[in-house]
């Protein structure tokens, strides 16, 4: 696997997160993506009685610039915490950001195995965009809209999610 640049307006932002995973009926898939911000007051963890000090939390605020990413057709996706998920650090290659597309993907392989992918979903390439707390895996023949999003109300995107 090799990693292929795939240049977006949030690939370079600090604390991305994904606030919202919406999957349509009509097989499309929309992610509403949030910037955060370090902020400058320290805060005091308290976890059973021990207590860690001069932590900065990371939160929206609001200066946050949001996206929604919007595939009109995905064959597939997948979301994996980011804790838990360290293929991403596996794959080869440049990697300019938080998003790229994976070349020689092992997935698209895994699914063409039956030889229906290429059948229904030809040219299907395999996204990825690495929030900082999911990494979202997208195949999808097509690259995606992304628009600049401006409500504060994640539930204002229509689907289920």
């Amino acid at each position: 696997m090799h990693k292929l640049d795939w240049d977006t307006v949030f690939q370079d932002v600090q604390y991305l997160v994904c606030e919202k995973i919406v999957s349509g009926e009509a097989e499309d898939l929309a992610l509403l993506l949030v910037e955060h911000h370090l902020l400058e007051e320290d805060r005091t963890l308290d976890i059973g009685g021990a207590k860690i000090d001069g932590l900065k939390p990371v939160e929206r605020t609001a200066q946050s610039r949001q996206w929604i990413v919007h595939w009109p057709f995905v064959a597939a996706f997948k979301s994996s915490s980011e804790s838990l998920y360290f293929a991403i650090y596996q794959i080869q290659g440049i990697q300019k950001g938080r998003t790229f597309r994976v070349a020689d993907s092992d997935w698209i392989e895994e699914l063409e195995a039956d030889g229906l992918l290429k059948v229904h979903y030809p040219s299907c390439q395999h996204f990825v965009v690495a929030t900082d707390h999911k990494i979202i895996e997208v195949l999808s023949p097509d690259e995606p809209a992304i628009e600049k999003y401006v409500s504060e109300d994640p539930d204002a995107i229509e689907g289920s999610s």
